[in-house]
């Protein structure tokens, strides 16, 4: 290469660079003090960032545009039902507290599709006697990336839970990561109808990675960490919950580990689902209490036939009869117990299921199972002869 042709490669570069470096980046907005936050979103260019400069605005939110949301809260008056309601696509909210009030539904109701989220909290969602969402999405196909993260809720996040209006949405690509599920030990006794800590009834490609699910206990359901149970409205017969995989995380202070369904416990025609399957929890820490929380005191609860549920490397302690109850006389296909270092609870039945306990029928309850690698602590005789490939303490 020529020195001449060597500039013009230089300048030809540079030219491009300059030119990128004066193509406009978003419009970024700092909403002024005193400023009404739903006036200045309804007349923000799309694609806008507003800062809110850490104030707190008290009224909820309808986000209808693409925006980021970033650097402040969002405080509930009294008897919001959604304090944060998102109907636009790829809306980001970062650095944000949502807030509610002791009378608040629902704290981020997410139905934009591609939502992000990171550092938000949202806090104490709760109403007497009605079920609360921090996190609710089941009215589009999109799904939501969230990092750092709290959700407090009777159900932290509900994936699903109401019949969405358009056709063949099944909420698609959900990831959450080090974030935390969860609500206040000190809301036992006031009726806030908690249930569970995370929830799908309708989705798929969900990835849960160093997560925390704790504080659930027996009260409006029976005390379940997370709940994976298909169900739709009589619109919806694709519903299904697929393709989950839960890994690195800790459910603590919780009556019940997974209650997990195979098909919807609703009997009419027009509510049937899919199949739920290919759910997997990977190195998992289970701290499992029915004797502080109410519940089963179970790792998994299970019924209606789901195939593929794999627990590999489980560290477990509960204080239940049995670490795997299944509910009904329909078989859990593919089965998977590995790699568990220690299985510390549970040890009168082990497996309790009405085809038999203990292991007995374990091919009709389980059929293509393997569990194996496993260490049982106190377990009985006739389950360590009904799974020897286990180490037993």
């Amino acid at each position: 290469m020529t020195g001449q042709e060597l500039r013009d490669q230089m300048a030809a570069l540079v030219a491009k660079y300059d030119s990128e470096l004066l193509e406009p980046g978003p419009p970024v907005v700092v909403v002024p003090d005193g400023a009404d936050l739903q006036d200045v979103i309804n007349v923000a260019t799309p694609g806008s960032i507003l800062v809110l400069g850490g104030r707190v605005y008290t009224r909820p939110i309808h986000i209808h545009k693409t925006l980021t949301l970033r650097d402040g809260a969002i405080q509930a008056p009294p008897n919001v039902n959604d304090l944060v309601n998102i109907t636009a696509p790829d809306v980001r909210m970062e650095a944000v507290v949502v807030k509610g009030d002791g009378t608040t539904k629902r704290g981020i109701a997410g139905n934009g599709g591609g939502l992000v989220l990171r550092h938000v909290d949202v806090l104490n969602i709760c109403r007497v006697g009605t079920e609360t969402q921090g996190l609710n999405i089941y009215n589009t196909a999109g799904g939501v990336d969230a990092e750092d993260c709290t959700f407090e809720g009777a159900i932290s996040v509900l994936i699903g839970g109401a019949s969405p209006t358009v056709p063949n949405t099944i909420p698609t690509g959900l990831f959450f990561k080090r974030c935390r599920f969860t609500r206040p030990l000190d809301w036992k006794g006031k009726n806030y109808a908690v249930k569970t800590a995370f929830e799908m009834k309708i989705g798929k490609h969900a990835r849960l990675d160093s997560c925390t699910f704790e504080n659930v206990w027996k009260d409006a359901q029976t005390g379940f960490g997370i709940t994976l149970t298909p169900s739709q409205y009589g619109n919806s017969p694709e519903t299904v919950v697929a393709d989950v995989v839960i890994s690195n995380s800790t459910v603590r202070e919780c009556g019940g580990g997974v209650n997990l369904l195979g098909y919807t416990q609703h009997t009419e025609a027009d509510r049937q689902t899919q199949q739920t399957n290919n759910v997997a929890f990977n190195n998992m820490t289970w701290d499992i209490s029915k004797a502080k929380h109410g519940g089963q005191g179970a790792l998994l609860q299970v019924g209606r036939e789901p195939t593929g549920v794999v627990f590999d490397g489980s560290t477990v302690a509960l204080d239940g009869d049995a670490w795997l109850r299944v509910t009904d006389s329909r078989p859990v296909h593919h089965f998977w117990l590995v790699n568990s270092p220690s299985v510390v609870g549970g040890a009168y039945y082990g497996i309790f299921s009405p085809l038999g306990t203990r292991g007995a029928n374990k091919d009709l309850i389980l059929p293509n199972h393997s569990i194996k690698g496993n260490t049982f602590h106190s377990a009985h005789n006739t389950f360590k002869a009904n799974f020897p490939e286990n180490t037993y303490v």
